[in-house]
């Protein structure tokens, strides 16, 4: 009997290779899919990461190195014409590699970023404390400048970036009414209000000589910005 030219027997010996070859092509496939599959995941992970740091980076204002969708394409193109699934999987691995390291620059900004914010929170505490003062309440005007709570991915960072530029502004405006440096001030209202003021601590920080935080607390103190009992 003969099928297609082929004869039957002859079929049937070589039924084992022929099976052989579709399961290794299927195999291949599957392997294929499975890596492009993970480079889809990371890439998508790189873009949510990149887009969080981004907006969190508005507050500290520093700008990020960033890889676009289309850069992805450029890298993966000539691979897959390639065929090879060992430099797609070392790409895949390289892309695992840039995302862990993207994840820990996020988490080092977020860590700088939350400590900015919990000082201005602070400073604006340290102001609402004295918006009864005249010269707070003059540079204030109507009141004093709320710092948002961030929002998961920081898509309110230029609300956040604005309200501490806002009170910058506030305590530059104090400093210059008083002839104290900006750093000083920063210093004693970041502590936050009804909290101990340590000039030898706030020295050593600046590297000024203590005396001459004591004149400076002495001014504030005039001003009517701290209370002596708090100095220590």
């Amino acid at each position: 009997m003969r099928l297609n030219g082929l004869e039957l027997e002859n079929i049937k010996e070589s039924l084992p290779t022929i099976l052989e070859t579709i399961n290794s092509e299927v195999n291949g496939m599957i392997e294929l899919m499975n890596i492009l599959r993970g480079i889809e995941d990371r890439i998508k992970e790189y873009v949510e990461l990149t887009g969080i740091l981004r907006n969190a980076s508005v507050i500290v204002g520093k700008g990020i190195p960033e890889m676009t969708i289309e850069d992805f394409v450029n890298d993966l193109l000539p691979l897959i014409r390639h065929g090879s699934l060992d430099l797609l999987n070392n790409y895949l691995n390289e892309l695992t590699r840039i995302v862990e390291l993207r994840r820990k620059e996020l988490s080092e900004v977020l860590g700088n970023v939350n400590a900015l914010i919990d000082k201005y929170a602070r400073i604006t505490a340290w102001l609402k404390k004295r918006i009864s003062n005249k010269l707070v309440s003059k540079l204030l005007g109507d009141s004093v400048p709320e710092i948002p709570s961030p929002s998961p991915t920081f898509d309110n960072a230029k609300y956040i970036s604005d309200a501490i530029r806002s009170i910058d502004e506030v305590i530059s405006g104090i400093g210059k009414e008083l002839n104290i440096p900006r750093d000083l001030l920063i210093k004693v209202a970041s502590l936050g209000p009804n909290v101990g003021i340590d000039e030898e601590s706030i020295a050593r920080e600046l590297n000024i000589d203590t005396s001459t935080v004591n004149k400076y607390l002495e001014s504030m103190w005039r001003a009517g910005l701290i209370d002596r009992r708090y100095v220590t």
